[in-house]
């Protein structure tokens, strides 16, 4: 029986997809990172799709809120590619990165915005 809220199949794909890529340590770890992240991102957008959470055309997903380790690991193309598998999974929704950064130049906050509206 398949469950209608369980994690969408592009993002299940995608993970395939990175562990056929991971040769060496590197690809391991962004294979891990990006598991992480992705079901972080999913657990943001199930409440939106049970309708557990009210929202009107937007969900903001603040990706510090991560682990501390994994949050510093998280880079901007990181997110890009990231991005680029949830607009697969939900066509006509936007995504948007924003960053906010301190006066010396420290990442404060990472977001990832989707507007369905």
């Amino acid at each position: 029986m398949s469950n209608k809220y369980a994690p969408p199949s592009t993002l299940l794909k995608s993970r395939e997809n990175l562990q056929e890529i991971c040769k060496n340590k590197t690809g391991i770890k962004k294979y891990e990172i990006f598991d992480i992240v992705i079901n972080y991102v999913w657990l943001k957008i199930l409440p939106i799709l049970t309708g557990t959470v009210e929202t009107k055309t937007q969900c903001i997903i603040n990706l510090r809120e991560l682990q501390g380790h994994i949050s510093q690991l998280v880079t901007e193309s990181f997110i890009i590619d990231i991005i680029e598998v949830l607009k697969k999974e939900y066509p006509g929704v936007d995504f948007t990165y924003k960053e906010t950064a301190g006066y010396d130049g420290t990442i404060l906050e990472r977001i990832i915005i989707m507007d369905w509206s």
